[in-house]
């Protein structure tokens, strides 16, 4: 195993990392100057129907989430949710081929009647449960007996009750009628009140979407976040990027986006029972929406999924190169998290991926000549490259753990021109074990370009002071060379499960200003001009910087920024 010390003296000795980015030399003088606006270098607006929804909460998101939500209640929030994303939910297919402006979206409506639907179905099979038990007892089921719910969905009703602040009878009451069954007890005169009551879902669904923060608890404020994003994710993606601009991209916050799109199918199971989004719709949507987006410049990041390309063969690589260069993708987006190392996955397991996987496994070695072919066209094309570097959104047993930095030394070794962006990395202690940090700096000491950005770090956003700013100060001034390779990023719309996601910029900007000792060109640096340099921008002689223009030049904030080119 190629570790970071024996990595680091490798590359020194033999001058490899010198040859690009060594920070023992002056740095670069800024050509482009955004002011105090910012890049935001961590991004994602795909919806529900661009993911294999089910496995993506169950396999990634909730497992992530693992003593953040109350317990037993996952696999019915996943039911609930994925019920009412795919009720209205387009793909990207469908959304290029009707581009007229969806329908507002009303959440509150949204979310009541995929509430209802839930409970009027779960209902429904609680009451055939029951009558299939009393036929085989040789009974019927008694006029006034109650009419239950199944315990899973229970104790979903008993937490979302109590994050709405509604009590549970009188939300269960509301429950539109339909048989009995075997759970809590809800009298047959209660249902026949509730058909001029509010509904279930019109009870809870304002107190779910706008919880009272001084009543309830964390657990059920969470539950209430991802209620808020799932709803955000059944929208166009027009409307997504409309959020995103209207919070994100005024005119002294972010100019650039890094819009990620991802590539998970391959690792999750179980198969989805609907369809998703084809990536090269995605791909084809994407470049348009950017070109309508005035606001903001959006530079959209390709995925490659290495376990994909070793099944399908050269077509996965083709079809991000098409991107980068017909399409105007700036970068490569990989998920090492869902089950790959950036290097050497001879050992992985692929026991709980796909079922295609799991039907028929490609070598291991495919995956490490998949990336291979990656990391050779990226570094010759000059294209950058983000990978998921938190300890988190793992879909297999410990796969978090390919997301550590040092996993990139044999790739930097061996690419020293690569650029790398270890994306959610500035959690200093947060995010990520602490000893994830001092490899970071040691690699970052010995000239690897690994840049890092503070996606989901809502911490800091919240409160910038005391232990956590003292612990990020003391990074830097251990390792000096991260001042020109942090970068801001938001990790929007993830980061919308927050109730307070709205003032994330706001807050970093505050917390950069403050680790930055007030010297403006520091923190102008790490909430711009650092991310122009991963994303190529800073050489207009450079490839990435002409193949951007030739795609994005007209546009006008690449016009207001890059002008001087």
């Amino acid at each position: 195993m190629l570790t970071r010390r024996l990595f680091t003296a490798t590359a020194l000795s033999s001058g490899v990392l010198g040859l690009a980015g060594c920070f023992g030399q002056p740095p670069r003088p800024a050509m482009f100057d955004l002011g105090d606006a910012a890049v935001d270098a961590h991004m994602h607006l795909f919806n529900g129907r661009d993911v294999p929804a089910r496995g993506f909460l169950l396999q990634v998101v909730f497992r992530d989430m693992a003593g953040s939500l109350p317990g037993g209640l996952l696999q019915p929030l996943a039911d609930l949710i994925v019920g009412f994303l795919l009720a209205g939910t387009r793909t990207a297919g469908q959304e290029l081929a009707d581009r007229r402006p969806a329908a507002p979206v009303d959440d509150q409506a949204l979310l009541a009647r995929a509430i209802d639907d839930y409970y009027g179905q779960a209902r429904t099979q609680a009451q055939t449960m029951v009558a299939r038990r009393s036929v085989r007892a040789g009974g019927d089921v008694a006029a006034g007996s109650a009419i239950p719910l199944r315990q899973p969905d229970l104790i979903l009703l008993e937490e979302m009750s109590k994050a709405a602040g509604v009590p549970v009878g009188q939300a269960a009451a509301g429950i539109p009628a339909s048989g009995t069954g075997d759970g809590p007890a809800i009298s047959r005169n209660a249902a026949r009140r509730a058909v001029t009551a509010p509904s279930i879902g019109q009870q809870l669904a304002p107190g779910l979407l706008n919880p009272d923060r001084k009543t309830v608890d964390a657990q059920s404020l969470n539950l209430a976040g991802v209620l808020q994003w799932a709803t955000l994710m059944t929208q166009d993606r027009a409307d997504i990027w409309g959020r995103a601009v209207s919070l994100y991209g005024k005119p002294r916050e972010a100019r650039i986006f890094c819009n990620y799109l991802v590539d998970m199918a391959m690792w999750l199971q179980p198969a989805e029972p609907f369809q998703t989004s084809r990536m090269i719709d995605q791909i084809s949507l994407a470049q348009q929406l950017s070109r309508n987006q005035p606001e903001v410049l959006v530079l959209n990041f390709v995925p490659f999924c290495p376990l994909r390309a070793a099944i399908e063969g050269p077509a996965v690589l083709q079809q991000v190169q098409r991107a980068v260069l017909d399409h105007g993708f700036a970068g490569v987006k990989l998920y090492p998290s869902m089950g790959f190392r950036p290097d050497d996955n001879s050992a992985i397991s692929l026991a709980y991926a796909s079922d295609r996987v799991r039907r028929d496994p490609p070598p291991r070695r495919a995956l490490d000549q998949a990336l291979a072919a990656l990391y050779r066209w990226c570094e010759d094309q000059d294209v950058p490259i983000a990978t998921h570097a938190s300890h988190s959104f793992g879909a297999g047993p410990g796969t978090e753990a390919y997301s550590a930095p040092w996993l990139w030394a044999p790739v930097l070794a061996d690419h020293p021109a690569l650029r790398v962006n270890l994306a959610h990395f500035g959690g200093f202690g947060a995010h990520n074990p602490q000893h994830w940090q001092d490899e970071l700096g040691e690699m970052m000491a010995s000239g690897a370009q690994l840049f890092f950005d503070t996606g989901y770090w809502i911490e800091a956003a919240r409160d910038g002071t005391g232990e956590l700013l003292a612990r990020s100060r003391a990074f830097l001034a251990r390792f000096p060379q991260a001042e020109r390779l942090m970068m801001y990023g938001s990790d929007w719309h993830m980061i919308a499960r927050e109730p307070d996601h709205t003032a994330y910029h706001g807050g970093m900007r505050d917390f950069v200003t403050a680790l930055a000792g007030g010297d403006r060109t520091k923190s102008r640096a790490m909430m711009g001009g650092n991310a122009l340099r991963w994303l190529g921008l800073d050489r207009p002689d450079g490839a990435s910087f002409r193949r951007l223009q030739r795609h994005h030049g007209r546009h006008p904030v690449w016009r207001d920024l890059f002008a001087a080119a």
